[in-house]
């Protein structure tokens, strides 16, 4: 009996202490996540003017980031999610950067929380990802009928130069929004980008280029008088990857500083 009764108390003490662990651990602590990555131009001028705010002025190349994310191991108390996202480039006080204009979520808690945390307009929507050795295909469809899809065929290539290039000038910029008025940054900005990461960090960060492909097909119940952050069709694929991460990160909205 004396046994017994000392099991069932060392069970309640574990419990509680791995309880007491979890609720200890910060909210929207990603562990670990993949994602198709595509960096592209895009013809689309007129759309892209409509659709930086007045806050930011146009760059010099009109260029979209879109990605496809799975965070499916994180914190304790938060909810594993699926992400789609486009976001686009623009200058502020002379300084590039990436504003977010499309953001579907598979998690209710993440789209409020990132709404008002972070600025972003996330949207719910249904997404479904694919993975094998060297394919991987991700699709999102939002709650009013818009669809992303993005593939990549990663077969060993050698980084080109042109991919090279865009990585590195372009996957260390800042993430800005705007949040009641204020332009905030997402998270932190690296000084490394990310295939140097790759590279250092091989362990927890795996990276694979390949042939990126982009579909955008907006619904026909949005307003035709309107951009839509899915008219920026893709005029040239200039780099496309898809990374797994290992590293625990969080994301803060703080007040931008140059």
């Amino acid at each position: 009996m004396y046994k017994a009764i000392s099991s069932i108390i060392f069970l309640i003490a574990t419990l509680f202490s791995s309880q007491q662990a979890a609720s200890q651990e910060e909210r929207f602590t990603y562990y670990e996540n993949d994602g198709i990555f595509i960096y592209y131009e895009t013809d689309e001028i007129d759309s892209y003017r409509e659709l930086l705010p007045d806050s930011f002025t146009m760059p010099e190349t009109p260029m979209v980031f879109a990605f496809i994310s799975d965070f499916y191991k994180m914190d304790a108390n938060t909810k594993p999610y699926k992400e789609a996202s486009i976001f686009i480039l623009g200058k502020y006080e002379g300084n590039e950067f990436w504003h977010c204009i499309f953001m579907p979520v598979t998690s209710q808690e993440s789209r409020i929380a990132g709404i008002r945390r972070l600025g972003l307009p996330k949207t719910m929507g249904e997404i479904d990802f694919n993975r094998s050795e060297t394919a991987y295909s991700a699709h999102v469809k939002t709650e009013n009928g818009h669809e992303m899809s993005l593939e990549l065929s990663a077969v060993g290539q050698e980084v080109s130069a042109l991919e090279e290039d865009t990585i590195r000038n372009f996957s260390t910029l800042p993430k800005l929004n705007l949040l009641n008025g204020e332009v905030v940054q997402m998270g932190r900005s690296s000084k490394r980008n990310i295939l140097d990461l790759s590279r250092i960090f091989s362990k927890r960060l795996t990276l694979k280029m390949g042939d990126g492909d982009i579909e955008l097909n907006r619904s026909n119940n949005s307003p035709s008088d309107k951009a839509h952050p899915l008219d920026l069709k893709p005029s040239n694929i200039l780099a496309a990857y898809y990374l797994r991460n290992t590293i625990p990160y969080r994301l803060n909205g703080r007040p931008f500083k140059k």
